[in-house]
């Protein structure tokens, strides 16, 4: 049988599409300094999977310390992503001297 399973970190299964299927509701961009959030009022109620797709990097440092979400999560209406450390491109805050940072593609369903 083929399909999707994730599993929480004690090892009990968070989510399991082995015969489910998921409609395709949307795409979203997550870039450091930009808003963290969109809104869908078509996720309220519902069971939502949100895949990762691709990365592209916009801004570099001279090595590497790489800048992403480090939680993607839902909130009522809103699918909502953080930064880890409340790092802040701008003030420098919690950056290092030398960064990689990346505008990443995700999309999301329910099912």
């Amino acid at each position: 049988m083929s399909g999707l399973q994730i599993f929480r970190e004690d090892g009990s299964l968070s989510l399991g599409l082995t015969n489910k299927v998921i409609k395709y509701l949307g795409e979203f961009y997550t870039q450091l300094g930009e808003q963290q959030y969109v809104v869908d009022d078509r996720i309220i109620g519902k069971n939502i999977a949100i895949f990762y797709v691709s990365a592209t990097v916009i801004k570099t440092g001279q090595y590497q310390a790489n800048i992403f979400p480090s939680k993607v999560y839902t909130s009522s209406n809103k699918i909502c992503w953080e930064f880890l450390g409340n790092a802040d491109i701008n003030s420098k805050a919690h950056i290092p001297e030398s960064y990689t940072v990346y505008r990443c593609k995700f999309v999301y369903g329910w099912y």
